[in-house]
């Protein structure tokens, strides 16, 4: 049985990074997950029409949020809008 702790699949990850989708969301923002296994998470933020120019915290920051909301070690892949 796969851990609870690991990052398998992309709706695994939305689902654990719910708490940070929304957060996202209040601000105009989406949080996509392009890819997922035990190893790596490649994730992209959008920016809808609603969306605050000021509101994203700095890469590293949201890293960090991501990784926390985890719990597990695996390399972040992190798109901001402008990239």
């Amino acid at each position: 049985m796969e851990s609870e702790t690991r990052a398998s699949d992309p709706e695994s990850v939305l689902r654990r990074l719910e708490p940070v989708r929304l957060a996202l969301g209040a601000d105009g923002y989406e949080l996509e997950c392009d890819d997922a296994d035990v190893r790596s998470v490649s994730l992209r933020i959008r920016a809808t029409g609603d969306a605050c120019p000021d509101c994203l915290v700095p890469k590293p920051m949201m890293e960090r949020m991501v990784a926390d909301q985890l719990g597990t070690a695996v390399v972040i892949r992190l798109r901001y809008p402008e990239e």
